[in-house]
């Protein structure tokens, strides 16, 4: 049987110490979670109590990153965490295209698309939002090349669907054996580029337009320091229409502090994580 090397107590001062250092709170999450999260870290580094583990959190700035991610991001998935999908659906979208002119395009950018999920989904979204009233694009962009080339292809297994209607699978994907595969109306209006959001550039150098009304940057921060936290929020910030919507990840928070340009999106639940550009 093995044997656990820390209790709730130092689970807890753990994720009290990541919220203070890093402002990654995790403290939202589930104990049980988080705690498993840590153990897992410990187990890895050989750290066999909390001060030693908390030592090594303090020396190295790499091991907040590795530790949000054991205890909080889940595999990339269709419509995931879908209170912020339903949210888009009812309130941000509905609010961007009231400010949209008729025959304007409504553009959006998935920052940290991984393959393609999160990009296809928002496409579903907002094609459904606009219908004859308006245009829409998603520019989708990764430093890491093979994920968009799983991105640009478009094509799932059936596990990673569970979170699509059946009335949106019958729309937006052709089912291929035992994939499906996204269809070309959406194929059109999305675009996969390699981007680094701390690089050079503050978008893609295809990015003819660089001023979105949508971006999602979910479970990006949470690899960064809080100095490259701020520069890239200010990026993504600089990069959003005046009131447009940013969206980051569920153990991610701005701050007046962090970006002044940004506040809670009004009539929204803060833990969605949803903000706006003042």
């Amino acid at each position: 049987m093995t044997t656990s090397l820390l209790d709730a107590e130092g689970a807890q001062t753990v994720l009290a110490w990541l919220a203070e250092s890093r402002a990654f709170d995790l403290r939202d999450f589930a104990l049980h979670a988080a705690h498993r999260g840590i153990e897992a870290r410990m187990r890895e580094l050989g750290c066999a109590h909390v001060d030693e583990y908390l030592s090594h959190l303090a020396r190295d700035t790499s091991e907040a990153a590795a530790l949000v991610a054991a205890v909080a991001v889940p595999l990339s998935t269709f419509f995931r965490d879908g209170p912020v999908f339903h949210a888009i659906d009812a309130k941000v979208l509905p609010e961007l295209l009231m400010r949209l002119s008729i025959g304007g395009t409504l553009r959006a950018w998935s920052a940290g698309t991984a393959t393609g999920e999160e990009a296809w989904s928002i496409a579903m979204q907002m094609a459904e939002q606009c219908g004859s009233f308006a245009e829409y694009e998603v520019m989708a962009t990764d430093r890491d090349e093979p994920s968009l080339a799983v991105a640009a292809r478009g094509m799932y297994p059936g596990r990673q669907l569970e979170a699509v209607s059946s009335a949106r699978r019958a729309r937006w994907l052709r089912d291929e054996g035992d994939h499906a595969c996204i269809v070309d109306e959406l194929r059109a209006r999305v675009s996969f580029e390699r981007h680094d959001l701390i690089g050079a550039t503050l978008a893609p150098p295809s990015a003819i337009i660089a001023s979105y009304h949508l971006i999602l940057c979910r479970n990006v921060l949470i690899y960064f320091d809080r100095r490259m936290q701020r520069k890239v929020l200010e990026r993504l910030a600089a990069s959003l229409e005046p009131r447009g919507a940013l969206i980051l990840g569920p153990s991610e928070w701005v701050s007046p502090a962090d970006c002044p340009a940004l506040e809670p999106f009004p009539g929204l639940d803060p833990s969605l994580r949803v903000f706006r550009r003042r």
